[in-house]
């Protein structure tokens, strides 16, 4: 009956974090679940890998069952509540569809509610209320020291109620393994500015980043990356690319523009550019500014001074392109270190010993 304090149900499967998280998990003794089944829209980052089924300790017959049901849109049946409860202690949770709702009506064990940070018009609490009405915010008090604000970054808390503040558990996001293949390989011999926007058409926070892009450096030698939902009359727009072709271009143009300026959320793309070795342009008081404190090169403060650096990185300036190279290997010990190591361990709680 205690191992199933050892196992944890993970109900996100992110496409970059599963493969750093859940295989740290595993390396802390876990025995980790992940959903089979995911939204066929409205999620973007979504990954099923049954490699980690291999670690599991529970009959056959749950384990077919758990990867047979879908954690995201259904509600749990009592088969599943029963299957989950006698042999997880822990579960991971997001924000989505029924999911969250479902969690916290029927898991008896330690609830971690996994939070990467929204944009600054946004909060937690005011999400939840938005998806299941101002209930679940009780429930989540109700549950008191079985829940847990699992923050990405260690700011996330800072503009939510201070029932969050008080539950937080920091545990820092990381970069897998194999964004690591190429480190330091960049070449730089393609004179572009790599962009990164998705949906720009549909989705209004990315159309507006398209526009604003274009009218700042659409004169500019560039490509523009990103699934886009509706075709584009763009001949720099490549659309979805496959991982090989963005890792390609993530050696070979000169620099990657990084236009959030979000003080609580970050994405990945300028993570994986500064682990190539690609210079990466961004901007002060952004959470990448925050969480690289001893960055300075390739950080700007308005606009024009990003088309001044990225012109100098475009008409090859090497001085310039060595600075922000050198400087922004910062970026690479932040997302590569295990959190045991890079915490130490008043800050990296494992879920089994947290009181209970």
């Amino acid at each position: 009956m205690f191992k199933k304090h050892k196992r944890i149900l993970w109900l996100l499967n992110h496409r970059t974090l599963m493969p750093y998280e859940v295989p740290l998990m595993q390396r802390l003794g876990f025995e980790v679940f992940v959903p089979k089944l995911i939204p066929k829209s409205g999620f973007r980052s979504g990954l099923v890998d049954y490699s980690y089924d291999s670690s599991l300790s529970i009959p056959a017959k749950v384990l077919s069952r758990l990867n047979q049901f879908n954690f995201y849109e259904e509600e749990w049946p009592t088969d599943i509540t029963e299957a989950t409860n006698r042999y997880f202690g822990t579960a991971f949770t997001i924000p989505h569809a029924r999911q969250c709702s479902e969690v916290v009506d029927n898991f008896e064990g330690q609830i971690v509610f996994r939070a990467f940070g929204l944009d600054s018009t946004h909060t937690y609490k005011r999400v939840l209320d938005d998806l299941y009405g101002a209930l679940l915010m009780r429930k989540l008090r109700g549950l008191g020291a079985r829940f847990w604000f699992g923050e990405g970054y260690s700011n996330l808390h800072e503009c939510e109620e201070a029932f969050f503040a008080e539950r937080s558990l920091f545990l820092p996001i990381g970069a897998p393994d194999h964004l690591f293949r190429n480190a330091g390989q960049w070449k730089g011999t393609e004179r572009k500015i790599l962009f990164i926007c998705p949906n720009a058409t549909t989705d209004p926070y990315y159309a507006n980043l398209y526009r604003t892009f274009k009218s700042n450096f659409g004169d500019l030698p560039h490509v523009i990356v990103g699934a886009q939902d509706v075709p584009m009359d763009d001949p720099n727009v490549l659309g979805f690319i496959s991982d090989e072709r963005l890792a390609n271009l993530y050696l070979d143009c000169a620099a990657l523009y990084y236009p959030s300026t979000e003080p609580r959320h970050v994405h990945y793309s300028p993570v994986e550019a500064a682990i190539i070795g690609m210079p990466v342009v961004f901007f002060e008081g952004s959470l990448l500014d925050r969480m690289s404190n001893n960055v300075t090169h390739g950080r700007v403060a308005s606009v024009s001074e990003a088309r001044s650096v990225l012109v100098r990185i475009l008409e090859g300036d090497s001085t310039l392109i060595d600075e922000i190279r050198n400087d922004q290997r910062e970026l690479l010990s932040i997302f590569r270190m295990p959190i045991a190591h890079r915490n130490g361990p008043a800050r990296c709680r494992s879920v089994h010993s947290l009181p209970r």
